[in-house]
């Protein structure tokens, strides 16, 4: 099964050609077909027969700026999606990433498929291509065209996304994406209603979820603004707590990780889609960026010359 976008995949392998062949980049970081149905994975390219395995269609997921601090000492260009950029508009306010050091190729988004949506309605192997638009997901299986509500085909996170089209790049890959305003309900919806709750249910939410918790550290691994080499807190791994799943250390970790990203979390919810136990992540992190919003006025990834609220002091007048 091969799911390409011909036109946006040809002319994103050109354009990196042409990088490598101008000595702009040394590394180009993108997507390359997976090895099932609807999948693909990072790829590095190296070389102009490298960037030939490069692909952009609706299963590129992964959020690819989480991989740039290994190619530090070098040039790198990246594709990034909206939510991709915003990240990279943090990592570079917090000196992880040189804005003059990584070559940006925008990929402006309609929304992402999830995979397990999808093979609820057809069988993703029979699939041959896919079109997302506005309204609808468009499918082409050996069958022939299905055609899906986005609800019924996309990431819940692509649904209300703000900003299809990033806003760092150095050159575009197609035309941007009109915007459309969401409203901040339907952004945080799950912050929202956890807020209905009294302290008592809101702690035996948690207290359930978090209890499914395993200390695997995979929401911190994947997270692209979680960044530092060796993390306070995360246990090793033959330390018993780990090994047990200590209760206190699953709240601490899951605590302090959200009050870390204050100001940081930029909404790509890697870290919920990783978790191999479908704890609600997005639901601490929507309260995190609804707070650093309503108490800062401060939107993480919007601006890349805005100082993070938790890196200065001042009056809130």
């Amino acid at each position: 099964m091969t799911v390409v976008n011909d036109q946006l995949t040809l002319i994103l392998r050109e354009k990196v050609h042409t990088l490598f062949a101008e000595g702009v980049a040394d590394v180009f970081i993108g997507y390359r077909h997976g090895g099932k149905p609807l999948r693909v994975q990072p790829h590095v390219a190296r070389s102009a027969a490298d960037a030939d395995q490069l692909v952009w269609n609706p299963t590129c997921i992964n959020n690819l700026t989480s991989t740039l601090h290994k190619f530090a000492d070098m040039r790198v260009g990246i594709l990034v999606k909206g939510c991709d950029s915003r990240a990279l508009v943090e990592l570079i306010k917090l000196r992880q990433v040189r804005r003059d050091g990584v070559y940006i190729i925008g990929a402006p988004c309609p929304g992402i498929v999830d995979h397990e949506l999808i093979a609820r309605s057809v069988d993703p192997a029979t699939i041959t291509d896919i079109f997302v638009e506005e309204a609808q997901v468009m499918l082409t299986t050996d069958a022939g065209e299905i055609t899906l509500d986005p609800a019924d085909a996309l990431y819940a996170k692509c649904l209300t996304c703000a900003q299809p089209t990033p806003d760092l790049y150095d050159e575009l890959l197609g035309d941007p994406i009109a915007v459309h305003p969401i409203p901040l309900d339907a952004r945080f919806n799950a912050a929202i209603e956890l807020e209905q709750l009294s302290v008592a249910e809101r702690f035996a939410f948690w207290d359930e979820q978090l209890n499914k918790c395993t200390l695997c550290y995979a929401c911190q691994a994947v997270c692209p603004v979680c960044f530092c080499t060796a993390c306070a807190l995360a246990l090793p791994r033959n330390d018993p707590k780990r090994k047990n799943r200590d209760r206190e250390s699953v709240f601490s970790f899951h605590l302090m990780r959200a009050y870390h990203m204050t100001g940081r979390c930029i909404g790509c919810y890697e870290c919920e889609r990783v978790c191999p136990v479908d704890i609600p992540l997005s639901a601490i992190f929507q309260k995190a960026e609804k707070e650093s919003r309503d108490l800062f006025g401060y939107k993480a990834g919007s601006d890349v010359a805005a100082v993070p609220p938790l890196s200065t002091f001042g009056d809130k007048t």
